[in-house]
């Protein structure tokens, strides 16, 4: 049987291999990384690109990359990058990571969630393992009542 030549496997240089799994992952849509860290919640985390991303982000600040996940931290400095989006961007919010892990409180989303509604023009979506607690905080969100003197919290839904 004669081979077939003209057949070869091309296999991809890692940068190339690295901007096809963030494409592969976020698809158009901007990444905004206000947390980073994720903890593995099941099986199903055996092959998360998570670590992928973190390192990724890591690298592009010029800190040192890690080999495990890191649990889930607020990144100050992202904070202020939601004024870069453009007008009708579509931007993952933590992509790889999680926003209502337990490690991040429910002030610190809230801070996250009043910069989101602070640009009512951009749509931002992100994913969670825990469901639970995002339907108990935006439940709680949508009956809190915003008084004088209260801490100021998001109004729920968000015009974004």
């Amino acid at each position: 049987m004669k081979s077939d030549s003209s057949f070869q496997f091309i296999d991809l240089d890692a940068a190339q291999r690295t901007s096809a799994l963030l494409h592969e992952v976020l698809g158009n849509e901007k990444p905004w990384y206000p947390v980073m860290g994720c903890r593995p919640v099941s099986s199903g985390c055996d092959h998360c690109v998570g670590l992928q991303l973190h390192n990724d982000w890591l690298r592009r600040n010029g800190r040192p990359t890690t080999t495990t996940l890191q649990p889930p931290a607020l990144q100050q400095s992202e904070i202020g990058r939601v004024r870069a989006f453009s007008r009708e961007d579509h931007v993952v919010v933590a992509p790889g990571s999680d926003l209502f892990d337990e490690a991040i409180t429910d002030e610190q989303i809230d801070y996250i969630i009043l910069t989101i509604a602070s640009r009512p023009d951009v749509l931002f979506y992100w994913f969670t393992k825990h469901a639970e607690r995002q339907r108990d905080y935006l439940l709680a969100l949508s009956t809190y009542p915003n008084t004088p003197g209260s801490r100021p919290r998001p109004k729920w839904p968000l015009a974004n």
